[in-house]
């Protein structure tokens, strides 16, 4: 059975847009997107990443009340 991932048919800059977003939002994996790229999977290339700028508002106004009280 062949397959293939559908989005190695976009053009180069769909994929890097499409890549981007994904990968540093954590929808996809660092070896999702080397799939891609039509690269070989890395160790530890199935863990989700998620951009530092991207904050939980809940885990930022807990953080804020600890550190008032403290």
């Amino acid at each position: 059975m062949l397959t293939a991932n559908k989005l190695q048919y976009m053009s180069n800059a769909d994929k890097l847009n499409v890549s981007s977003q994904l990968l540093d939002r954590g929808i996809m994996s660092i070896n999702d997107v080397r799939e891609i790229w039509n690269l070989p999977p890395v160790d530890g290339g199935d863990a989700r990443i998620i951009r530092g700028e991207y904050w939980n508002a809940d885990e930022k106004i807990n953080e804020e009340r600890i550190d008032k009280n403290a």
